[in-house]
């Protein structure tokens, strides 16, 4: 979904429940309440560009200083599992997530969980500027298992990898962006790469031990992440792919005390379980949304589902959570 929104054509009054909309359906649900001389009437304005590619989504906001919360009712609200990229652009940006609070400048980037509440108040004495990325959990988690220590940390534009990461991504969502999306895979790979570069780098979390095979492990779940929509997809499938034994493939997991199955598993349940919850894929049925995630049997499909989640999925549709 791609969005241009701006309330300069709204009366003052239908300004605010309109950004928050605009904002929460296209990009993800927050509260959003004006700050300073902005709460004053006729004064607040505010506009957003969002648009979606390759997994991720991106929004540009501009307008008056603003805070935005979001709390347990819009995490329960939301459709996804993502962490979020703040990197401020003009004005400052003061965010609160877990205790931890930081100020970030222009050009300086953090990194927020969307599964936890957090506040972030976008300030300037004219309009502000901000850029915010979307990016599916496990495009992140596949790169690492230390990113919840880089959490709510600020990573400075002036350092070499906070700047390197900085002026990347804001090249990769800049509004003039042509390559077209089916080339933009490996951009977007070496753009994530980049940001849990600098993370670590900022926050002196150290890069975990046996890395070359800590990175081959990451090439096979991205590549299994890319091609979870196909029923074929196995270790041996993968392993050729990445021109390695299927013995090394099963080596790679076992150091995370899993196997490819299982990991594959449990990326294609959860991404199951999103789209049976999104509203705006009430058209599909259940059986079509398994299929779009590699399974060829409903029925185990259901079974599946049921023994994960503690219920079905038709009943997970409607709404029905399990009790525990």
């Amino acid at each position: 979904m791609n969005l241009v929104f701006s309330t300069s054509e709204l009366a003052p009054r239908e300004r605010l429940p309109a950004l928050q909309e605009a904002v929460s359906e296209a990009f993800l649900p927050v509260g959003i309440a004006p700050i300073g001389p902005a709460r004053e009437a006729g004064r607040f304005h505010g506009a957003v560009m969002a648009h979606r590619f390759d997994g991720l989504a991106v929004a540009r906001f501009s307008g008056s200083s603003i805070a935005a919360v979001r709390t347990s009712r819009h995490i329960d609200a939301s459709h996804s599992d993502d962490y979020l990229v703040a990197l401020h652009t003009k004005g400052l940006a003061r965010a609160t997530q877990d205790g931890r609070e930081i100020t970030l400048r222009p050009g300086d980037l953090s990194l927020l969980d969307s599964a936890r509440p957090y506040t972030i108040e976008l300030v300037n004495a004219g309009p502000f500027e901000h850029l915010a990325y979307r990016v599916p959990r496990v495009a992140l988690e596949a790169r690492s298992d230390g990113l919840h220590r880089a959490l709510a940390a600020p990573v400075r534009a002036g350092s070499d990898a906070g700047g390197l990461a900085s002026e990347y991504l804001l090249r990769l969502a800049a509004p003039n962006w042509r390559t077209p999306l089916a080339e933009s895979s490996p951009l977007i790979e070496t753009g994530l790469d980049l940001l849990v570069t600098a993370l670590f780098a900022a926050t002196g979390v150290p890069v975990a031990s046996g890395s070359r095979q800590t990175q081959m492990l990451a090439r096979v779940k991205r590549h299994a992440l890319a091609h979870l929509g196909t029923p074929d997809l196995s270790p041996v499938s993968a392993a050729e792919a990445l021109y390695i034994s299927p013995r090394q493939l099963h080596r790679l997991f076992a150091r995370e005390q899993t196997t490819f199955g299982a990991w594959t598993r449990e990326q294609r349940l959860r991404r199951c379980r999103r789209d049976l919850a999104d509203e705006r894929l009430a058209e599909l049925s259940i059986s079509q949304i398994a299929r779009r995630w590699g399974y060829r049997s409903g029925a185990h499909f259901t079974r599946a589902f049921s023994s994960r989640f503690g219920v079905a999925p038709r009943d997970f549709r409607r709404g029905v959570r399990p009790s525990h």
